[in-house]
């Protein structure tokens, strides 16, 4: 959503009106959770580094929106989408500095009821301060591109503990109704 121009650090967002927002240490990077038919805002906070002018890195550089939203899939794939064929809609406000060291610019996020349910990336992976929006009801857990989250770490095990689990006791159902048959074909010979 946002480009990345050189020397402007994307310092902080300010969430308000997400279901979920989760971050460092379980999650490498900051997220908020949009769930379907709702919507929400974030207050970007734009500051220099490296000494450079933040009024001329702005005037010069600076991307206050797109029309694309980078995807995050399964297996650390990303794809370019339309934002219009999401279901989403994101409006921004122009940038007010507010001083020399600071800049800020709000987005309303809008989820409709169908919105597809996926990650996004809003900051720019590649950025300093870049954010996920993930639009359904869980955070994305899975590893993002570059870093393994160590939530990641955690779920991976506790679902194949889980799946383990449910599939022995599938097979000592299955293993009780095979017995129970035997016996009633053994009785039944009697």
């Amino acid at each position: 959503m946002h480009s990345c121009p050189p020397g402007v650090l994307i310092y902080s967002y300010i969430p308000q009106g997400f279901q979920i927002v989760v971050g460092p240490p379980l999650f490498s990077l900051p997220q908020y959770v949009l769930n379907p038919g709702t919507a929400a805002k974030l207050t970007v906070v734009l500051s220099p580094y490296d000494g450079n002018n933040l009024t001329q890195l702005i005037r010069n550089y600076y991307s206050p929106g797109s029309t694309d939203l980078e995807k995050i899939g399964p297996f650390n794939n990303i794809d370019l989408v339309q934002v219009n064929t999401t279901g989403l809609s994101i409006t921004s406000s122009s940038i007010v500095q507010e001083s020399q060291n600071r800049a800020v610019q709000n987005l309303t996020i809008t989820a409709s009821p169908g919105a597809d349910q996926a990650t996004y990336d809003l900051g720019g992976l590649d950025c300093p301060g870049a954010v996920l929006l993930t639009v359904g009801y869980l955070p994305f857990w899975q590893p993002v591109v570059g870093s393994v989250q160590l939530v990641t770490l955690l779920v991976s095990p506790l679902l194949a503990v889980v799946l383990t689990f449910g599939l022995v006791l599938v097979e000592r159902m299955l293993a009780r109704i095979r017995s129970h048959q035997k016996g009633d074909r053994q009785s039944a010979a009697v």
